[in-house]
């Protein structure tokens, strides 16, 4: 048994969800998250302060799978562009 870890962007969680579905992997826990990474955030403006925003919203998925569905649990999460997703198809 392997437990996935996965941290996508909100709008991307139907698509994943969809996909992982039509693999038929159907137990999964979604939490909401905020963090930083190669975003590094932005600066906004409220109520005529500026404001740094440095923890963006993330989802986290979790995905308990057993061997045979590791590889198809873990595609669907990779980004679209990714080069490991090219190297795979």
């Amino acid at each position: 048994m392997k437990l996935v870890i996965a941290y996508i962007r909100p709008e991307r969680l139907n698509d994943v969800k969809q996909a992982l579905f039509a693999k038929e992997i159907y137990s999964m826990t979604v939490t909401n998250v905020l963090g930083s990474g190669r975003q590094k955030g932005f600066t906004e403006t409220y109520r005529g302060v500026a404001m740094e925003v440095n923890l963006l919203k993330k989802v986290r998925l979790e995905i308990g799978v057993n061997d045979t569905f590791l590889d198809p649990a873990i595609e669907p999460s990779k980004p679209p562009d990714s080069p490991a997703r090219k190297a795979t198809a």
